[in-house]
């Protein structure tokens, strides 16, 4: 859904615990599975609010990114914040883009909606495990 609501090749969602960041989520029209090992802010905790790149190129910090130099050519990037209830970040929700571009409010509105939705799935994933997990009997015999 972000991917198509910025008209968009790359839309993932990054998850973060204290020891590791995975992708949960990847979407990439025409992408191989080799540049989804590539993060583009690799290395950065979430922050609380939404990051906006229009043009990877030029921004200081991100124009030697591999996304940016390699044969991806990313420009735009855009990412909000996955909070959960607590306010604590646990991940973010990105949309990335070849073309440099803006992000409007209503456009950060929407991906911040489609955050909230993606925590509400990862809250109830992290639920059902935990209550599988539970049910599980440990000696291998049944209750």
């Amino acid at each position: 859904m972000a991917a198509r609501l910025f008209d968009a090749p790359i839309a993932l969602v990054d998850v973060l615990d204290e020891d590791r960041e995975w992708t949960q989520s990847w979407i990439a029209d025409g992408i191989d599975d080799a540049a989804r090992s590539i993060s583009f802010r690799s290395g950065f905790a979430p922050v609380p609010v939404p990051v906006v790149i229009p043009d990877g190129s030029v921004h200081p910090e991100m124009r030697q990114s591999p996304l940016v130099t390699g044969p991806l050519g990313i420009r735009f990037y855009v990412s909000v914040p996955l909070l959960r209830h607590d306010g604590t970040a646990v991940g973010t929700l990105a949309v990335l883009d070849v073309r440099p571009r803006e992000a409007t409010e209503a456009d950060l509105a929407n991906l911040r909606d489609l955050a909230a939705l993606a925590v509400t799935q990862l809250e109830i994933r992290q639920e059902t495990l935990r209550t599988t997990s539970d049910a599980l009997p440990l000696d291998g015999g049944t209750r």
